[in-house]
């Protein structure tokens, strides 16, 4: 019996599963959706998830000397808000709001020809412009239009988000 036992790979993994002890309910990938039936369920899996996230958080920050900076919120299915921040959620979030942001335009900067009397497609007026120039400008609208739109949506997240923390 030992003969066949050692001939036999579908064994092997019988024997070493029994050795490790396996078949528990360790860790595994689970699907993420919201739990709707089970309270307990619910609770108990933000508070599992919560903790994880600060640790990770806190890893984050001692990373590399601790030099990071960092503020995590949880909102917990009832609504109670749970921060971690480093060195505080408060001083994070605030120095986020004071600090004037400077994002950087992608855009390589059209040269400007200040010599040859040429400024700003706007200044020109609409009626002295050619097919290519009118689509210059149509183009750099939409491009302007974009941007504020953009910027719009971002001042009115921070706003709520502001409004919900303070």
């Amino acid at each position: 019996m030992n003969a066949d036992a050692d001939d036999n790979p579908s064994m092997w993994a019988v024997h070493a599963s029994k050795r490790r002890g396996g078949g528990g309910n360790g860790r595994r990938k689970i699907e993420i959706k919201k739990i709707q039936d089970n309270k307990t369920g619910l609770i108990v899996t933000f508070s599992k998830r919560r903790t994880g996230l600060f640790k990770k958080a806190m890893e984050f920050c001692n990373l590399d000397g601790g030099g990071a900076e960092v503020a995590l919120i949880t909102f917990s299915p009832s609504g109670r808000p749970f921060s971690f921040g480093k060195p505080s959620p408060d001083s994070v979030v605030l120095r986020y709001l004071t600090t004037p942001q400077r994002v950087k335009d992608t855009t390589p900067p059209k040269p400007q020809k200040e010599e040859e009397g040429e400024g700003f497609l706007w200044e020109k007026g609409i009626k002295n412009l050619d097919a290519e120039e009118v689509e210059e400008y149509k183009d750099a609208l939409a491009e302007l239009k974009k941007k504020l739109v953009f910027r719009i949506a971002e001042i009115r997240v921070r706003s709520a988000n502001t409004r919900n923390f303070f």
